[in-house]
């Protein structure tokens, strides 16, 4: 058994063994999830698979059997770019493979005005149940796209009144000056990766009034998306910008007076 390959699809191999040994470490990972739940002060309440639970050998016997499996797959061409193309598929948990590059693979889950998640930034992805995804990626001629579609929650924990400690997780200054602008004088600074965050956040302090911009990027090269935000001479100012792409740089042009006094910063949040 333990040297046997499953065959999905005709296009992913895995050792069908170490598919059903994956139930073992679940196992020991849920009980470590317990104890720090029990710490924090909470109860919690584990269930193996749907349709309200099975014990670890119920469920092994299931997937041994053929009763349940656990996953499926889907290939795709990746010849001809897709926007949101819908793909109707249920499941909890997606891994990715291709021949090509993830740049600009990415999907979203249940609802084309949800974010997208990039394969390149993030595989697999789980964690979150979905019924259908938009699938999204560029042209790559020759090139394919396997996805391993994961089902039916083969592990996850439900938590009850649970008590944590919430922490403002803010990163270090990212960039920042405080060199004063003269007439019309333009601020650029460096580029910074933003990949690991959700929010770039900043302050800004000027004697002069200007606009702040908050450039992204996804290709290393050009400067798609752009926030801007007009400043009146002393405000007080905070910002905080949605990222949507993978490096990001501040941007600030001064206007029709010389600053004497100029400070700004910028950092980044992980929500």
């Amino acid at each position: 058994m333990a040297n046997e390959i499953l065959q999905l699809d005709g296009n992913v191999v895995l050792p069908a063994q170490g598919l059903l040994d994956r139930f073992t470490r679940i196992d020991e990972l849920l009980i470590a999830n317990m104890k720090v739940m029990k710490e924090l002060g909470g109860l919690v309440k584990v269930q193996i698979g749907p349709e309200g639970g099975y014990d670890l050998a119920t469920q092994r016997r299931r997937a041994e059997t053929g009763e349940w499996v656990p996953y499926s797959t889907k290939v795709f061409a990746l010849d001809t770019a897709r926007t949101d193309s819908l793909v109707v598929v249920e499941g909890d948990f997606l891994q990715a493979w291709t021949d090509g590059s993830y740049e600009g693979i990415g999907v979203r889950y249940n609802l084309q005005s949800n974010d997208i998640l990039y394969f390149q930034r993030r595989n697999p992805i789980y964690g979150f149940k979905f019924w259908r995804l938009y699938l999204t990626h560029t042209a790559q001629a020759g090139k394919t796209l396997d996805l391993l579609i994961g089902r039916e929650a083969s592990a996850y924990a439900e938590t009850y009144s649970i008590t944590s400690i919430m922490e403002n997780k803010v990163s270090a200054v990212l960039d920042s000056t405080v060199a004063a602008l003269g007439i019309a004088g333009t601020y650029t600074g460096a580029a910074f990766g933003v990949e690991s965050y959700a929010r770039i956040i900043g302050s800004c302090y000027s004697d002069v009034a200007g606009t702040l911009y908050i450039e992204q990027r996804n290709d290393g090269t050009n400067w798609d998306v752009q926030s801007s935000f007009a400043y009146a001479a002393g405000e007080l100012m905070g910002f905080s910008v949605e990222v949507v792409g993978n490096e990001a740089r501040i941007r600030y042009t001064n206007g029709g007076v010389a600053q004497t006094t100029f400070r700004l910063y910028a950092r980044a949040r992980r929500i």
